[in-house]
């Protein structure tokens, strides 16, 4: 008698437990209240992660910048842009010294307030050309690149 009155009870437990356990779960990654934040830090990089079917995380980045002085740069192996690799975020005031391979450069987007500076030499000092608008520009003789702000 009990194992009759078993059965249906964990089919309906079941009916009610799969449909949880199949829903996609959302993570947000979020500071602590007790931590002091900048202007700069606050706005943060979202990641919202999903289970797939077949048990591993598909993953969707919501595109906020990590920093509000961060530019993302996008590199060419030709002056005019052909096929550039992946999306790279620089800070404020870093010098980037430039593959030799580097022939044209993309900013993708950045701060409105801050420029990007093209150096002939790989220390960043050497006859600066200032670039302040997304587009493609060519690298040959240039050798470093600066975020100023």
């Amino acid at each position: 008698m009990l194992f009759n009155n078993l059965a249906p009870a964990a089919l309906a437990l079941c009916t009610f437990l799969a449909p949880a356990l199949a829903a996609p779960q959302q993570v947000e990654y979020i500071a602590p209240e007790d931590v002091a934040l900048d202007a700069d830090v606050a706005n943060l990089e979202i990641e919202t992660v999903t289970p797939s079917t077949e048990g591993l995380f598909a993953r969707e980045e919501d595109k906020i910048f990590r920093r509000a002085d961060d530019i993302t740069l996008q590199f060419y192996h030709g002056p005019n842009c052909p096929g550039g690799g992946p999306h790279r975020s620089y800070s404020k005031n870093a010098c980037i010294s430039l593959a030799e391979s580097t022939k044209g450069l993309r900013i993708i987007r950045g701060p409105p307030r801050c420029t990007l500076r093209t150096y002939e030499d790989n220390r960043c000092t050497k006859t600066p050309r200032i670039i302040t608008t997304n587009g493609c520009y060519d690298m040959r003789k240039r050798w470093s690149v600066k975020v100023v702000c």
